[in-house]
């Protein structure tokens, strides 16, 4: 299925497995993709220039597999929110082609009992001065398991790209595990690229704090969830979208 977008389009994405996108020039357009009932999907998109898009996805399903490419022409925009919730194997990668070129990706999930998450994100600076932001938030409880790889390449003639990336892990059960592995390939000179990541566990000590304040130990395990989901939840730009995420997650606690 191939659908064009023009200036100020909602889109709510269909049950298609396979779908091509096109957002044309200088057009502003949202996108939102919730759960769906099928396993496998493969979605394109390609941004005219000064084109902006706003997306934002939602998946709470098992065994489910996921590919999104996007093409950035000159000065477009893409701002993507995605969270995950359950089993779930998702590749994106976002190719800044056109000069003054724009990403911000932020991928959050959490996950519980034994389901096992896959997530690589590739952001390619091909055009000059072009920007790019990842981060990824994500928890995991019981004997979950996450791998988020997360890679920022410059392409050769990329003057002036600038590139960052953000691991941010949280750890809720001795037997649960996050592999973060945040990585840059650099081909050009006249660019900037950075990596981090973190890796944290319940504290004990602050947990005993909130209890020892009145709370009970569930209502301060919250509090503390809360505390590391809220920053990244506050970026989304549908707070009714990011509230309900998170009612979502407390209820897997």
């Amino acid at each position: 299925m191939k659908i064009l977008l023009k200036n100020l389009d909602v889109l709510a994405l269909p049950p298609e497995r396979k779908i091509g996108l096109t957002v044309e020039e200088g057009a502003e357009v949202w996108i939102q993709e919730d759960e769906a009932d099928f396993k496998e999907r493969e979605i394109s998109m390609t941004l005219k220039p000064g084109a902006h898009v706003n997306w934002m996805t939602y998946a709470r399903s098992n065994e489910r597999k996921d590919t999104k490419t996007f093409h950035l022409e000159e000065g477009a925009q893409l701002d993507y929110f995605h969270h995950v919730l359950g089993t779930s194997e998702d590749r994106v990668t976002v190719n800044l082609e056109g000069n003054e070129s724009r990403v911000f990706s932020q991928t959050l999930f959490f996950g519980q009992d034994s389901e096992k998450q896959s997530f690589q994100v590739n952001h390619v600076h091909k055009g000059k001065n072009t920007r790019s932001k990842m981060i990824s938030r994500g928890a995991v409880k019981d004997s979950a398991t996450s791998h988020f790889f997360g890679n920022i390449t410059m392409q050769p003639g990329c003057s002036g790209a600038d590139g960052s990336l953000e691991e941010h892990n949280l750890l809720l059960s001795s037997g649960s595990k996050i592999e973060a592995v945040p990585a840059l390939e650099v081909h050009h000179d006249e660019v900037q690229a950075s990596h981090s990541a973190t890796l944290e566990r319940i504290d004990d000590e602050k947990l005993f704090y909130l209890q020892s304040r009145g709370l009970p130990q569930r209502e301060a395990l919250e509090l503390m969830v809360e505390g590391f989901f809220c920053d990244a939840l506050q970026k989304c730009p549908n707070l009714a979208f990011s509230e309900r995420i998170f009612k979502d997650i407390l209820l897997c606690l």
